[in-house]
């Protein structure tokens, strides 16, 4: 019985290795594919609308394996985050590092969003200022006289 039960514990074990390895793998290859794309920004910025949507579908594909990490984690308990981190060391500092980053391209990347919109919006206040000039004018002055 006991071989038996070793065996099966190491059956599991191979099994959460495994598993680990796939998880990093798959958020390595995500956060990667985030990351280059937040670095391009200057490049796509003519097409901003599509590149919001390459980013937001890139989130949303990294979400998932994260959470699927923290399902796995949430099962197994603390065993598994080591595990995690004996997998892959390399990758997993590799993630780390792209956690830092991403934040910040992405940071940078509203930043520069809303001064766009912030120089359209007066763009669009002076325009309309020289197309009707009086139209906020200031009633300050006007009285009415109202002797008879």
């Amino acid at each position: 019985m006991a071989a038996d039960e070793r065996l099966r514990k190491a059956g599991d074990d191979n099994r959460y290795d495994d598993a680990a390895r796939t998880l990093i793998s798959e958020l390595l290859e995500r956060s990667e594919t985030l990351y280059k794309l937040l670095q391009s920004y200057e490049t796509r910025k003519a097409d901003r609308d599509a590149f919001i949507r390459d980013v937001q579908r890139c989130i949303r594909e990294r979400q998932t394996v994260i959470d699927r990490v923290k399902q796995a984690a949430d099962r197994a308990g603390a065993a598994f985050a080591e595990r995690m981190k004996n997998a892959d060391p390399a990758a997993a500092e590799k993630i780390v590092a792209m956690e830092r980053d991403i934040p910040n391209l992405l940071k940078s990347v509203m930043d520069d969003i809303q001064s766009d919109r912030q120089r359209f919006h007066a763009q669009r206040r002076l325009s309309q200022h020289y197309r009707r000039p009086f139209q906020n004018a200031a009633r300050e002055g006007m009285f009415l006289d109202k002797r008879k």
